[in-house]
């Protein structure tokens, strides 16, 4: 689940850089 949550966020910021 862990694991599932870092890919979200790794995808949230792939797709939304600052």
């Amino acid at each position: 689940m862990l694991s599932r949550l870092f890919r979200m966020h790794g995808l949230f910021v792939a797709s939304h850089p600052w």
